[in-house]
């Protein structure tokens, strides 16, 4: 019996090719639908309830693993982290402020846009006009401008 080399089989290189390239692709491609770096989004921000007469316009900019608050001349600057949850990128920054007040924000990303995005401020009491108008936590609700 003579012995034949193994050779590469062609058909089965081809057959691997052909259904794994576009599937690496398609991952490559979607990851872009979750890419918050980079991103900056137009938009108001306004307190929740009474507090909400007024909005602030500004720009909401995620850059160097920043989540930046422009506003009225005035930028706020902190990190931001991110996670998925159920397939939508979630994410969050935190940073404490002026007289050990905290502000948190939060939201989602996908497909290019931001939802459900809040800043909690929490306030520390001591400030007579503030404690008399505002409550121990206010609510903003950040609202992009298509």
């Amino acid at each position: 019996m003579i012995k034949t080399p193994k050779t590469f089989d062609v058909t089965r290189l081809w057959l691997i090719a052909v259904f794994m390239i576009p599937l690496m692709i398609s991952a490559q491609d979607s990851s872009s639908e979750f890419k918050l770096e980079g991103q900056s989004f137009d938009g108001k921000i306004r307190a929740k309830g009474i507090l909400g007469l007024f909005a602030v316009q500004g720009t909401l900019s995620f850059n160097d693993g920043n989540l930046i608050w422009s506003a009225r001349d005035d930028d706020d600057e902190l990190p931001y982290k991110e996670e998925m949850v159920n397939g939508v990128l979630k994410f969050m920054a935190e940073t404490e402020i002026e007289n050990e007040d905290n502000v948190k924000w939060t939201g989602f990303y996908r497909n290019g846009q931001i939802y459900d995005v809040t800043a909690e401020w929490t306030r520390i009491p001591g400030d007579f006009v503030h404690d008399l108008l505002l409550p121990d936590v206010v609510i903003l609700k950040f609202t992009p401008i298509d």
